[in-house]
């Protein structure tokens, strides 16, 4: 009943996560039918020109290797940004062009090369590098005009200027779960509705084969926000590493005593809409190695997703 989607380490979306993780939570779908007690429904998107949606993202991730190993180095990130999707053209296959309107832009990052930071309107920018701030400049990355485009079954197709923050906005760990938790199934659906997506997850700092982890997607019910009715789709997987092998990028194997990845995640879509009103994902990566030498990786990524506001576009009688 239910498409199953494979996200493998060379999907073309990794090869754009710069670009491509930013449009991955600005999903819009619309949802047809009634919701009632055991009816099905189905996602289709639609998209109003002129619309406006406001979100805010919040991100924040860490890693480390201790001690280091070479390829992966420590880091804490933190970073809030808050937009505008604008659409433009819809298209007739369902798709749709939005304008990315960057209202703030927050980020900091600490690694140990030092801290580097950023915030940011649309009128100017400062910067963070080691201990000190910039004074606030009029060259604002959001002064180049940024664009999105969404496919027909929610995939982001191509961006446009984005380059300039993109590396403020990738989730941590493994950016690919977002695709899990925001993406709408094609198939029809229900409350109770379940299926599996699976998905490769890269060890940090190794070049051999990523974790294969298959993720549960469940349809747990309804509820409210701001008076809207939206379903909350729920996503969670976990994986065991015991007694395995990696290959470091210095050619080191490493023997993993233990280790375990866990992600969950929950998406609400406004079922008379169609928006993704929320989304939030979290993922842990522990592991282990008892030889050659003792060496511990700990890494952990929270992203979430809030519409803030919907505004509507102006009809003519509105405008005269």
């Amino acid at each position: 009943m239910f498409k199953r989607l494979q996200i493998n380490r060379n999907d073309n979306h990794r090869n754009r996560a710069g670009g491509i993780v930013l449009l991955a939570a600005m999903v819009l779908v619309a949802v047809t039918g009634a919701l009632a007690a055991g009816e099905t429904f189905t996602i289709a998107p639609t998209y109003r020109s002129g619309e406006q949606l406001s979100y805010t993202w919040h991100l924040e991730n860490e890693l480390s290797w201790s001690p280091a190993v070479k390829g992966s180095d420590w880091v804490k990130m933190t970073t809030d940004f808050d937009f505008v999707l604008d659409a433009k053209y819809p298209m007739e296959d369902g798709g749709c062009l939005f304008d990315l309107d960057g209202k703030r832009l927050e980020s900091i990052g600490e690694s140990s090369k030092g801290k580097l930071g950023i915030r940011a309107t649309p009128t100017e920018v400062s910067y963070l590098l080691g201990k000190h701030w910039t004074k606030p400049g009029p060259a604002t990355p959001f002064a180049k005009p940024m664009t999105v485009t969404l496919g027909p079954q929610f995939q982001p197709t191509a961006s446009t200027g984005v380059e300039s923050i993109a590396l403020f906005l990738l989730p941590g760990v493994d950016p690919r779960v977002w695709f899990v938790v925001t993406a709408a199934p094609a198939a029809p659906m229900t409350v109770g509705s379940s299926w599996t997506q699976d998905f490769d997850v890269e060890i940090p700092g190794a070049t051999g084969d990523p974790l294969h982890v298959v993720v549960g997607i469940n349809v747990v019910g309804t509820e409210k926000i701001d008076g809207a009715d939206v379903l909350v789709i729920e996503a969670q997987g976990e994986l065991n590493l015991v007694d395995s092998d990696i290959r470091m990028q210095d050619g080191k194997l490493l023997h993993i005593v233990h280790g375990r990845y866990e992600v969950t995640g929950t998406a609400k879509w406004d079922i008379d809409r169609g928006f993704l009103r929320f989304a939030t994902a979290a993922q842990t990566l522990k592991a282990t190695a008892d030889r050659p030498e003792t060496h511990r990786l700990a890494s952990k990524a929270v992203s979430r997703l809030t519409l803030e506001e919907v505004r509507l576009p102006l009809s003519r009688s509105d405008s005269d």
